[in-house]
């Protein structure tokens, strides 16, 4: 390549015939007076793409460069195109690179005409835009998020992406193991029509035809796998077109299914067990393998188990190696300045539990059984069991701070996702809550606030998804959005209280139910009934969620942990009855049961909220 001055390749009449850059004909259009402008919902500015070459000033070319690795590309240069923000997705692609820049551009995008006919869009033609942010809309032909600019039509809210108007898709698709005969290319216009294959009508993907059998479905369903192992169901499943009889509802979305299409059904005896197409296929629920041909025994999950063990009561635990762990059984034990090293909560839910021989090692029993491996409805991939943790976590599903055992996704490109082993050992479908009559399932429909804390749920996304609550389907409870929220789900119904012989029960009352007036015994600030705490029925007594558990529930008096390259001690507040510390920064008195003192920062501080 050689090294011609902007000058000298401006009137060179072989860079005469390269494209503009990209940015050379937005900053064309943008300067204008405006006429090119069009609205675009969102607030994004908009304009209508021209050649440019009429104006003067910044234009530029592009000069053409071969895949975006290539060892004449520019050392350190980005390896995607700057314009749709894809990869090149064929070794044979081409690119072009403007010097002037400094970006790489897909050649399809550099050369992108202001107005062409697509074949899947044969009534209008299709105006090239230029956004000033992506607009959120997805192309038609390949089903993926546009960038900044793209091909669209005003008059039927048609849009593809420059790299699919230069690629249309095959006018016929021969795809045996979807169907048996050749499928035609269908453009459905206005026709309502249900997929074969996953039950959904026209969301603007191209759509596939077989006239002879009357079979419709959408490009993207073609290539559906036919056999998957999914997190919320044990065994394989299968894509069939006939679904077993009866009422079935998804064990998704627990929405029910279209009896005349398609979805995937257990492979064994779980004859009631179906599931969407697109539910099943999600990014939170499959792992993206196709298992046909691969025998069952590979979806065994092996494991180790989590303690050896060395004599009657005697464990040695993978978490603490270098001593041994000793099993008491004392009845309805409590004592707050001991904590469960994998729950981080009190030793106060049953008496049974390890203690270390030689230091002050705590375990549930519960907890000294997590496996090491677990598979998970809220995810994929099996996750593992990390006991060796010295940094603050926070949990996915429920969003809290934790410095306990934590499981996680050991698979690269999970963004670490991780789970505190309250979150990961309870929840599970179906789900049991006291409080509740039904059982309750994952949900990602809509939003509902949480019957107990009065939250609204929206949900917390993963994969695109949002997964982050419980939902009852019962007729009678769906039509009300029943819902409950990771947080209220993995709090104890029961827990015992110090200065209390009887249990204390999770409640909280509706508002025809809500009269009187409440006192919570730790703050001795007012209880709003209707929303969630603990009571005791027999002793009339009421505390606040936060004044049993704190801010900061998942957190261990003793540790220090590491938060961005800093050390925080988290200390037992014992004195907070008597002569409680001044938090440095909200100058109030610290009432909960732990405070924290930043390494080199002077002060304590009540909770993570109110640390520098």
């Amino acid at each position: 390549m050689d090294s011609m001055t902007r000058s000298e390749r401006a009137s060179s009449t072989e860079f005469e015939e390269l494209p503009l850059c990209p940015y050379a004909r937005f900053t064309i259009n943008s300067e204008k007076d405006g006429s090119r402008e069009v609205k675009w919902p969102g607030g994004y500015r908009c304009y209508m793409v021209d050649t440019g070459f009429e104006s003067g000033g910044s234009r530029h070319f592009v000069r053409p460069l071969h895949r975006c690795h290539n060892k004449n590309a520019p050392a350190g240069e980005d390896s995607y195109c700057h314009q749709c923000g894809r990869d090149g997705e064929d070794e044979d692609d081409l690119y072009c690179f403007c010097d002037e820049c400094n970006r790489i551009f897909h050649r399809e995008c550099a050369e992108s005409a202001t107005e062409i006919k697509h074949p899947y869009h044969p009534k209008h033609r299709l105006q090239l835009l230029w956004n000033s942010g992506r607009p959120h809309k997805l192309c038609y032909c390949c089903r993926r998020e546009m960038g900044t600019s793209f091909y669209h039509c005003f008059a039927c809210d048609f849009s593809v992406d420059t790299i699919c108007a230069k690629r249309p898709a095959p006018l016929v698709i021969d795809h045996p193991k979807c169907h048996e005969h050749p499928l035609a290319l269908f453009f459905p216009r206005q026709v309502s029509f249900s997929c074969n294959a996953c039950a959904l009508g026209n969301d603007g993907c191209s759509v596939y035809l077989c006239l002879q059998c009357d079979f419709i479905i959408h490009r993207d369903c073609i290539s559906l796998p036919r056999v998957i192992k999914i997190s919320r169901h044990p065994h394989r499943l299968s894509h069939t077109y006939d679904l077993p009889p009866g009422a079935l509802s998804c064990g998704v979305c627990h929405l029910k299914m279209k009896k005349d299409c398609g979805g995937y059904s257990c492979t064994r005896d779980c004859s009631t067990y179906v599931a969407h197409a697109k539910c099943a296929t999600r990014r939170d629920v499959w792992d993206g393998q196709e298992l046909e041909g691969v025998p069952e025994d590979a979806d065994v999950l092996r494991d180790v188990e989590p303690y050896e063990v060395i004599g009657d009561g005697i464990i040695c635990h993978f978490g603490h190696r270098h001593h041994h762990l000793r099993l008491h059984e004392e009845s309805r034990i409590y004592d707050e300045s001991k904590f469960c090293q994998a729950c981080t909560l009190p030793i106060h839910r049953d008496g049974r539990f390890y203690s270390c021989v030689q230091c002050d090692c705590i375990l549930h029993e519960r907890c000294a059984n997590l496996p090491r491996r677990l598979q998970h409805p809220l995810h994929p991939h099996p996750l593992t069991l990390h006991a060796d943790r010295t940094e603050l976590f926070q949990c996915e599903t429920c969003v809290r701070l934790c410095c306990g055992f934590m499981y996680a996704c050991p698979e690269q490109g999970c963004d670490g996702f991780s789970l505190d082993t309250r979150c990961a050992a309870s929840i599970s479908e179906p789900f049991r809550f006291e409080g509740h009559p039904h059982s309750l399932y994952l949900s990602d429909v809509g939003k509902s606030p949480c019957m107990v804390c009065r939250r609204r749920i929206s949900g917390l996304v993963y994969g695109g998804r949002t997964i982050g609550m419980l939902r009852c389907f019962e007729k009678g409870c769906l039509s009300k959005c029943v819902s409950l929220c990771f947080q209220c789900a993995t709090l104890p119904y029961r827990i015992k209280y110090e200065h209390d012989d009887h249990l204390l029960a999770l409640r909280c009352a509706e508002k025809e139910e809500a009269s009187g007036l409440y006192w919570c015994e730790v703050c001795e600030g007012k209880v709003n009934p209707e929303v969630r705490f603990y009571t005791c029925d027999e002793c009339c007594l009421t505390l606040h969620v936060t004044c049993v558990f704190g801010r900061d529930p998942y957190m261990k008096p003793g540790q220090t942990v590491s938060v961005h390259d800093r050390k925080i001690d988290i200390l037992p507040n014992y004195n907070r009855s008597i002569s409680r510390p001044i938090c440095n920064t909200c100058g109030h008195r610290c009432q909960y049961r732990l405070v924290f003192n930043v390494h080199q920062s002077q002060g304590i501080f009540c909770s993570f909220r109110c640390l520098p």
